[in-house]
Order: structure tokens, then C-alpha cells, then sequence
């Protein structure tokens, strides 16, 4: 799927929950993050770099990616100077300039992606931010789950014919809902290579080594595209 289909598809999603399922959208402006990304528009080319928010409110957006045997692009000690700068496109892996693409086309000026909005390799900060991720996702305006990929280097935009999904060749009658013809369907579940599990990976809990804590995102959002 090319990026404007997918575009134009999100932005019908999102005009329809409008309209029925009031209490999914965050109304207002919350709190940003500790640090998101900034995406602006330059000489008419998109220009992304790392934000220090300062308490301010705004509007953002938050990708759940697996990161995968490819480690992403990541934030240290050492580059969070180079981060604020700038972040060249050419250096973001295919999920991370996707999402940022569809953040900007939304009219979402943040972003917020843990690799690069937490600082790696700093515990210090690694356990401030993630007291914090249960509210980041609960307020964020939409999260992208990179579902279809294993790493960050793949696209967040397939179609149902992908090889990765098989069509449910049976209807269903949901009680409530409007007299619609729905296509499902459903993901094929490959063994997962590091924990054994055989749930999608970034439905998964992530464990880390070095504290042996848990993290499962995508119950905490209130709105998700896949």
C-alpha cells in the first residue's frame, strides 16, 4: 500500500471514530512527553529533530515497533546534542520515517518514539521515562503499531493480500453495528525467535535484561492503527 492510500484510509478511520466513538479521541492538549520528536516542514521537505518539551502541552503521536535483531536508531549521551539538531531522514529506518510521514500528513507536529525520546544507555532516564509510559500512550492522539514488521526496517504500510495476512473467508454479524460489509483479516503467528512466544511481537510483553521489568503498550492506548 503507497502512502497516500494509507493516508487517505487513516484519515477516514479517524473522521468515522469522530463521528461514533466519542471517547476515544483525547480532547485538549496534554502534557508532551519529556522529549518528542519535532516534525516540520522546510523549503517544503519534511525536517525532523529531537524536542526537550519543558511542561509544554501539544498534540502528538506514538509508534509500538518491535525493535527487532536490527537494532533502530537510537539516542545516548553522545548524539542527544546531534538528535536536536537534526535528524536526517536517509538515517531513519523505513518504520520510524513512515510513522513520522503520517504523523505530519495528519497534522500532528509530534512524535514519540522510544528509541530516540528516551536516552539509551542511561538508566537514570531509562526509569524516569518508563514510570511515564503508561500515560505517554494514554495521551497520545493516535499510536502506530508497526504490526506487520519484526524489526524497524520494515513498512507499517500492507495490505490484506501481504503474505503475512489470510483472508477469513466467513461474515459475521456484530450486534450494535451498522448494516456494514467488513473484510477481516487474519495474521499468520510465526514462532517468536527470542522469547518462544507465539504472539505477534509487539503485542508482547518487552522484557529487558538489565532491570527484568515488563512493558506491554498497546493495552495502554486509547486509539491504535495497524
Amino acid at each position: 500500500m503507497n502512502f497516500d492510500t494509507a493516508l487517505k484510509q487513516v484519515r477516514y478511520w479517524l473522521g468515522r471514530c469522530e463521528e461514533r466513538h466519542h471517547d476515544c479521541l483525547v480532547s485538549g492538549f496534554p502534557l508532551l512527553p519529556t522529549r518528542v520528536l519535532s516534525l516540520e516542514h522546510k523549503d517544503g521537505a519534511l525536517s525532523i529533530a529531537l524536542k526537550e518539551t519543558g511542561g509544554f502541552k501539544g498534540r502528538y503521536m506514538t509508534l509500538s515497533h518491535c525493535w527487532g535483531a536490527s537494532r533502530p536508531l537510537i539516542t545516548t549521551r553522545d548524539t542527544i546534542e546531534e538528535r536536536k539538531a537534526n535528524i536526517p531522514l536517509e538515517s531513519l529506518p523505513t518504520t520510524f520515517l513512515q510513522a513520522a510521514m503520517l504523523a505530519s500528513g495528519l497534522g500532528v507536529q509530534y512524535l514519540w518514539i522510544d528509541s530516540l525520546c528516551i536516552i539509551q544507555e542511561d538508566a537514570h532516564d531509562w526509569n524516569i521515562q518508563a514510570g511515564k509510559m503508561a500515560e505517554i500512550y494514554m495521551n497520545s492522539f493516535l499510536n502506530i503499531a508497526g504490526a506487520a514488521t519484526r524489526d524497524s526496517t520494515g513498512p507499517l504500510f500492507v495490505t490484506g493480500e501481504d503474505n503475512t495476512f489470510e483472508r477469513i473467508p466467513r461474515s459475521y454479524k456484530i450486534q450494535g453495528a451498522k448494516a456494514e460489509r467488513l473484510q477481516i483479516y487474519a495474521r499468520i503467528v510465526e514462532e517468536e525467535r527470542v522469547t518462544g512466544s507465539k504472539i505477534p511481537d509487539i503485542f508482547t510483553p518487552l522484557w529487558t535484561a538489565d532491570t527484568n521489568a515488563g512493558i506491554m503498550e498497546t493495552p495502554l492506548v486509547r486509539l491504535i492503527v495497524s
